[in-house]
């Protein structure tokens, strides 16, 4: 397990992020945003300055499998772990 997200999956998870957020949305004042923080990956939706937490992610050492948190009017659910679909 890793420790820290390294720099080259970083890279990687924002590039995906901002193609989602291209495809997702038009609008310049909604989009969704990543953090990183040691192992953690924390993705928000801004929809015209309200941030709302979306989830947690955790880098399990490969960027096709993640454990996850999901949040619910900022309570956080438990933990499971999935992996990407091809």
């Amino acid at each position: 397990m890793a420790k820290s997200i390294p720099e080259q999956i970083r890279k990687q998870v924002d590039e995906l992020v901002k193609v989602l957020n291209q495809k997702m949305s038009k609008d310049p004042h909604c989009f969704y945003t990543t953090k990183f923080k040691g192992a953690y990956l924390y993705l928000d939706r801004v929809d015209y300055d309200v941030t709302t937490h979306i989830c947690r992610l955790k880098f399990t050492g490969r960027i096709d499998n993640w454990e996850f948190a999901i949040y619910l009017d900022n309570v956080r659910l438990p933990q499971v772990t999935v992996s990407a679909w091809s």
